[in-house]
């Protein structure tokens, strides 16, 4: 259910420019997850730092195939 959450969460964010601020805004990568967790948290949302890293990680597979194809 976590790993659902954290895909609506995503879908918000994508929707919110003020919480895209909020995440722009973090200094680096463990910042960015703390301010994710507080900011999911604070919405109601529940998933944790291993979900966030591992969606990260897919993100950034899925960047990096779409610059080889090109």
């Amino acid at each position: 259910m976590s790993q659902a959450s954290l895909e609506q969460f995503r879908q918000r964010v994508l929707a919110d420019p003020a919480l895209q601020a909020q995440l722009r805004e973090t200094p680096d990568k463990p910042a960015f997850i703390a301010r994710m967790l507080q900011l999911g948290a604070e919405l109601g949302y529940e998933f944790n730092a291993d979900e966030i890293e591992a969606a990260l990680a897919v993100a950034r597979r899925a960047w990096t195939q779409r610059g080889s194809t090109r």
